[in-house]
Parts: structure tokens; C-alpha cells; sequence
């Protein structure tokens, strides 16, 4: 089931976010068509606290932060995730769009292992 929420991210925090991943650094995958970032959860200095405050409006149960995805590109779908089918340990994957346009930017957070969505623009999806 997919649930969607809007407002839970504020602009001043959705700038954080997008500065963090226009800075290269060791967690930096850049090529000319597709720029991405795997901060690791607790571990890198990132703005986690932004994706944190969204975690505890969104998530009703204790959670583990597996991933922490930010991507970029300009040759993939719009904001999509695809990481599977039918994997029972899943309890959530969050998809918080930073900026939309014809190629996207989108911060995922894997919560479980499997999760496949699309979406509009502004707006976070949840599958449970």
C-alpha cells in the first residue's frame, strides 16, 4: 500500500539536502549523466537531521536506516525506485523529492530491502 504525505520537509531543509549533494566527496559518484551520493546512516558527516525529522512524522514503528540513496539523472525515469518483488522483511522505503524537472532528483531511504514506485512531484511515498 502506498501512502503519500506532503509538507513534511521544509524549503530551508530541502536546500540543505541539495547543497550536500552538488559538494563531491568520497561518497560522490559523478558522470556526465547520472550524479549520486551514499551517505551512510550515522557514520558520514551529511544533513541527516533533515531526513530524520521526515523518518519520525512518517514512521509509526522502530526502524533501521539500511540505505541513504541521493540521485540524480538525466537519462533514467522520473522518481522511481525499483528494488524488487515481494521480499516480506520490508517495512517501509521513503522516497523524498528534492527538486523535479525532466531529469530528477531524489533522496531515497531504504527501510527493509524491496520497494518499486513512481511518483509525482512534491510528494513522498511510502510502501508498506
Amino acid at each position: 500500500m502506498v501512502q503519500t504525505y506532503q509538507q513534511v520537509i521544509s524549503p530551508a531543509d530541502i536546500a540543505k539536502l541539495l547543497d550536500y549533494h552538488n559538494i563531491n566527496d568520497a561518497r560522490t559518484d559523478s558522470r556526465s549523466t547520472v550524479r549520486s551520493k551514499h551517505p551512510r546512516w550515522d557514520l558520514d558527516p551529511w544533513p541527516q537531521q533533515p531526513v530524520a525529522n521526515v523518518l519520525e512524522q512518517v514512521l509509526d514503528k522502530t526502524y533501521t536506516v539500511e540505505e541513504v540513496i541521493f540521485n540524480e539523472s538525466t537519462i533514467s525515469f522520473q522518481i522511481h525506485a525499483d528494488s524488487g518483488y515481494n521480499n516480506e522483511s520490508v517495512y517501509k522505503g521513503i522516497i523524498i523529492p528534492l527538486q523535479c524537472d525532466k531529469g530528477s532528483t531524489v533522496f531515497l531511504t531504504t527501510i527493509g530491502t524491496t520497494m518499486r514506485l513512481n511518483l509525482q512531484e512534491a510528494m513522498i511515498l511510502l510502501q508498506m
